[in-house]
Parts: structure tokens; C-alpha cells; sequence
């Protein structure tokens, strides 16, 4: 990620964004300020992090001069030692710089994916969960890898339960089509009771299954949770941000 790119967008949001973001990130003080402004390496995972943070600004960051991995392997790459010019390998295909792909911009992915209310990571039986009626409460943006998958939905998260994986009103895409492998996250949708029309649904980490469990997992408290299968009417797949993104 460009840091000093970073930097300036921080500064245009204004004064205390870089403490908010701190906030959003778990990191306070020092260490806040060494990702902004150095040594500090940005992970890859905070990059996306910090891009879905921005976007409630309408703002971007994306990789450049600012990137200390780009960097670092130009200042590694081998000298030549001669004037030999570089020859392509066999049928090799030709990029321009102009042709090479860039990341989409927001505007420029539809606004297509239906959201099915807002999914709450709270604790299992209690009267605040999330209740999954089938309603579609609005529409967002369709990152570039899950063009035309009818499969795909998303979710607002709710609760505490899974902090710092989401945290309260973070956006989750989830897909029917593939199922969860071991510490994927997953929505679980339970099968309506006394005659309800609503079905109860948890955000948690999947951690295996048997002929008769569902087996889950919390961060806050941290905590093992096993679901009757029989409860269970689906349990859906909540995609990574590379996964959308095609990075």
C-alpha cells in the first residue's frame, strides 16, 4: 500500500481520522504512527482493512511508491552486466504499461448484490440475534470476481461476538455454491421454531462437522459452539476481500 498515499488521503478526511483508523485497525499511539509514516510494514491484510475503512469517505489508496515490498524487490533485482537486450520467452504475450489491468474503481462495479438484513455475531439463544426473513433491505456494490453469481448476498454484521475479524455494521458477502472449509467464517441460518417465518442466523468460524454437529467458533468471549444439525436449515460461505476483488 502507498504510505505516503495513505498519509494524504488521512489528511483530507481530517483532523483525528488517523486515530479513528488506529481505532478500526487495534492499534493505538506508536504503533499507529509507525504504520502511517515508517517503519511499520502494512500487512496485506490491513491494507484491505484500511481500503474498507476509506470507502465510507468515498476514499482510495492503492499500491505504489509508498509500497516498502515494491521496493524492496527493485532494489534487489539483478544488474545487468552487459548490453544484451531482454528477449521475450517463447510465444510469450506481449502488455503494454497501458494495457496492463488496474483495479476497478467503486463506481465502475454495479450496485447489484442484495443484502438480506443484518447478521449479528451475539450469542447463541439469546433474543437479539439476527433474523434472516428473506427480505431484501438494500443493494451494494458487486466486487469484479463475482460478476454474474446469482449465489452471492451479503450481510451487515452486527455485535462483538467476532471482533476483531468484523466489527459492529461491517459489510460480509456470503456464497451458497462452495462449501466451508476448517476456519472458514460462515453464516449458519437455523430453522424457524414455534411456527415462526423467521429463521435465526450466526456469523461464526466453521470448525468441522460431524453426522450430527455443526461445529463453531467465537472470538468475543472466546468461546466452542456445537449445533444439533438438525437445527441447521444452511450455513453459507463468507468470501475473503481477495476473493472479490480478484488481488
Amino acid at each position: 500500500m502507498d504510505r505516503q498515499e495513505l498519509k494524504r488521503v488521512l489528511e483530507e478526511i481530517g483532523r483525528g481520522a488517523q486515530t479513528r483508523l488506529g481505532e478500526y485497525l487495534g492499534l493505538d499511539g506508536s504503533p499507529m504512527s509507525k504504520l502511517v509514516n515508517g517503519p511499520r510494514t502494512i500487512s496485506a491484510d490491513e491494507a484491505v482493512r484500511i481500503r474498507q475503512w476509506l470507502e465510507q469517505f468515498g476514499k482510495e489508496v492503492g499500491d505504489g511508491i509508498g509500497d516498502e515490498r515494491g521496493k524492496l524487490a527493485k532494489e534487489s533485482a539483478p544488474k545487468r552486466t552487459d548490453d544484451t537486450e531482454d528477449r521475450p520467452a517463447p510465444n510469450a504475450t506481449m502488455v503494454s504499461a497501458g494495457q496492463a489491468p488496474r483495479r476497478p474503481q467503486r463506481t465502475e462495479m454495479e450496485k447489484d448484490v442484495p443484502v438480506w438484513g443484518t447478521a449479528l455475531g451475539g450469542h447463541l439463544g439469546s433474543d437479539t440475534e439476527f433474523q434472516l426473513n428473506g427480505q431484501i433491505v438494500d443493494y451494494v456494490r458487486r466486487p469484479p470476481r463475482i460478476a454474474d453469481r446469482k449465489d452471492v448476498f451479503a450481510a451487515f454484521v452486527q455485535g462483538t461476538s467476532m471482533s476483531p475479524w468484523r466489527e459492529p455494521g461491517k459489510l460480509i458477502y456470503l456464497e451458497s455454491a462452495r462449501s466451508p472449509a476448517v476456519n472458514d467464517y460462515v453464516l449458519v441460518e437455523l430453522k424457524p421454531t414455534n411456527g415462526d417465518e423467521v429463521r435465526r442466523a450466526l456469523v461464526k468460524q466453521f470448525k468441522g462437522l460431524t453426522s450430527t454437529k455443526l461445529k463453531l467458533y467465537q472470538y468475543n468471549p472466546a468461546k466452542t459452539i456445537e449445533l444439533n444439525l438438525r437445527e441447521v436449515l444452511h450455513v453459507y460461505r463468507v468470501m475473503d476481500w481477495d476473493e472479490l476483488l480478484g488481488v
